[in-house]
């Protein structure tokens, strides 16, 4: 799944999975900006 949160002006932001039709298990979360990219193992649990 991708989705793109398009453009963003400076400053502190956040952002809520929802996870609708996912199965319980670990996913990896990857956000990119201004080059850099932030990778997170998060686990869902029904």
């Amino acid at each position: 799944m991708q989705k793109n949160l398009g453009f963003k002006t400076g400053g502190y932001h956040s952002f809520t999975l929802i996870p609708k039709g996912w199965s319980s298990g670990t996913y990896i979360v990857q956000v990119e900006a201004l080059g850099s990219v932030l990778n997170q193992r998060i686990t869902y649990l029904k």
